[in-house]
């Protein structure tokens, strides 16, 4: 991961000697997150292939370098919130909430499809994170909730699983962009596709009790965001 993440830095130093124009803009937006399981043969009763869907909070800055008229990388260093969520079948009033706040640098070619006012655009890309914080929070039947930390990092005695230090995925987007004031403001969709495993899990096999460590689960999201480009 810090190969990666030193390629991209790399790459984000190297493409702004032959930039154009350079435009910072900060970043708001909510993600729609979930992760997949890939362990289910392992449990006694699966879960389903994907998560229900839990809200979050994006927000940061990006960086825009521009080459030609319609077309620009774009590199964004956010503060991203992740994680699923898992509801009673039973019908009782029970939630669980996984939480996952990720640093995440995303670059992507922007590609730009008019050169009017209102300029639609197409983005794709790939991005690498590390996670910062994990945390898990129960709501039961009385309403009641508490909440812990996970661990991260590697296992340790007495735990059924942790959390990994990094991801790395593939993103697209799509938005539109408007000429407003000095700058441009933009509004953009993402959907996410985390290639890492998130985290490892501990599964007992067959009667004897053994164990085995498997990496499971995989980040997906939807985001959505707000920015405003001024140039430099």
């Amino acid at each position: 991961m810090y190969r990666l993440l030193f390629t991209a830095l790399s790459l984000f130093l190297s493409i702004h000697v032959y930039a154009q124009q350079f435009k910072v803009a900060p970043v708001i937006g909510l993600t729609l997150a979930t992760r997949t399981v890939q362990m289910n043969e392992y449990l006694a009763e699966p879960l389903a292939q994907s998560l229900p869907y839990k809200k979050g909070l994006m927000t940061g800055v990006g960086v825009e370098t521009r080459f030609l008229k319609n077309f620009s990388v774009q590199t964004d260093f956010l503060y991203s919130q992740l994680g699923h969520t898992l509801k009673s079948k039973y019908g009782y009033n029970l939630s669980q909430s996984y939480h996952l706040s990720y640093f995440t640098l995303p670059i992507s070619a922007k590609v730009f499809f008019t050169k009017n006012k209102y300029r639609p655009f197409f983005t794709m890309g790939a991005y690498g994170s590390a996670l910062i914080s994990a945390t898990y929070s129960n709501k039961d039947f009385t309403g009641e909730t508490s909440s812990r930390n996970l661990p991260i990092g590697e296992p340790k005695e007495g735990i059924r699983n942790y959390y990994h230090k990094y991801d790395y995925g593939i993103q697209l987007g799509t938005g539109i962009a408007q000429k407003l004031g000095v700058g441009e403001l933009a509004f953009e969709a993402r959907y996410i596709h985390g290639l890492a495993y998130t985290e490892s899990v501990k599964y007992f096999i067959g009667r004897g009790g053994q164990s085995t460590w498997r990496d499971d689960f995989q980040n997906r999201a939807f985001s959505f965001s707000l920015s405003y480009a001024i140039p430099l």
